[in-house]
């Protein structure tokens, strides 16, 4: 099985059997993305999840009166498709695109269905895999609430510093909800400051 994969999956379920993963592993296939690709457009219905094994995603929500709104960033070792769209199978309202070269391992609503009815251990899983994606949103709208610019910038960039170098600063000031202007000035200040 692919190795991240599986540390990903024993991360939640550390229980689970070398047959419970070679059963997930078949589940799985590997699709190549280029830079700019979209894995999903906005208006289709979101039938995979991904998880990226190479690269960075980026979820879009486009043609806002703000222009387009960065609503998830997802780097090596994370799972990621539109939810609503993926649990109720209607248009999803955002698109996800590869920022960077990317290699995703991709499986199905079918498949993940499929995984349910047959594999207890494997349901378990990606259920706590799906908490800990929506504790990790939770934690998101906490940022928002309770901290400024500069406070959920500074959360930011010590959850994900990896994702910090690698991704432009106009999709992380769209996912933080802050100008390019109001973050440029934070972060030359937090640099002054500094010294």
């Amino acid at each position: 099985m692919n190795s991240l994969l599986q540390e990903v999956i024993l991360s939640h379920v550390p229980f689970l059997s070398q047959r419970d993963l070679k059963v997930a592993e078949k589940s799985f296939s590997l699709q190549k993305l280029k830079k700019g690709d979209i894995f999903l457009k906005d208006g289709d219905v979101a039938t995979k999840v991904a998880f990226v094994n190479k690269g960075i995603l980026v979820n879009i929500f486009p043609s806002t009166e703000k222009g387009n709104i960065v609503t998830g960033i997802t780097p090596e070792g994370k799972f990621t498709t539109v939810g609503k769209s993926f649990l109720t199978q209607t248009p999803s309202d955002e698109m996800i695109m590869a920022i960077e070269d990317c290699e995703i391992l991709v499986i199905t609503n079918e498949q993940v269905q499929e995984i349910y009815l047959k594999n207890k251990n494997l349901e378990l899983a990606a259920r706590f895999i799906f908490e800990a994606h929506k504790v990790f949103q939770n934690l998101k709208v906490r940022w928002f609430v309770e901290r400024n610019a500069l406070k959920r910038y500074e959360a930011f960039a010590e959850y994900s510093p990896a994702i910090v170098e690698r991704v432009p600063q106009y999709m992380i000031d769209s996912y933080l909800g802050i100008t390019p202007e109001s973050l440029s000035r934070l972060i030359a200040n937090r640099k002054t400051k500094a010294k």
